[in-house]
């Protein structure tokens, strides 16, 4: 059964799992955590810091095919903030032990972006886009939406670092 298309920032609460189905196409695994602040009439209340109190925490299981599960194994970690949009869809099986059914809800990614720290990025070579390195195509990018074609990607530049130059001036 699938449920509704996610769009949204979230933290890995560990490292990304890699397997690979029988035909070798790459799996996967990871877990992330989202923070839903908590609001008063209708407004986010904010700490003293200006920061929003968090008032309940979203866990959820996530999964990754092919190339872009790849990446992600390869390039976020535990604690990497991430830009996922995806499907919610929930899994049901037969526990072998017991024989009662269960099931889970887990989003299937059809997008990822990592979103470097301040003070990652020093060894990067391409600069911005998908996990600190350049955006690699339209097959990550969400349906319908921003990111679908690296030439809209105002940060994207033909004299970009394999061109030679960079500036981390943006294009407008």
């Amino acid at each position: 059964m699938a449920l509704p298309t996610i769009d949204n920032f979230f933290t890995l609460t560990g490292a990304p799992e890699m397997r690979f189905s029988p035909s070798g196409k790459g799996v996967c695994s990871f877990n992330v955590a989202a923070n839903k602040p908590k609001r008063e009439n209708g407004q986010v209340v904010k700490d003293e810091r200006g920061y929003p109190v968090n008032d309940k925490t979203l866990f959820l299981n996530c999964v990754a095919f092919g190339q872009l599960g790849d990446e992600i194994a390869e390039q976020a970690g535990r604690g990497s903030s991430v830009r996922l949009v995806g499907d919610l869809e929930t899994q049901q099986w037969e526990d072998k032990n017991t024989g009662e059914k269960r099931s889970k809800v887990q989003l299937v990614v059809d997008f990822a972006r990592v979103i470097p720290r301040r003070n990652q990025g020093q060894g990067n070579s391409q600069g911005g886009g998908f996990a600190q390195g350049g955006y690699s195509g339209q097959e990550h990018a969400p349906k319908g939406g921003w990111g679908q074609n690296p030439a809209d990607d105002p940060w994207a530049s033909s004299n970009g670092p394999a061109q030679g130059g960079f500036s981390d001036t943006p294009p407008f």
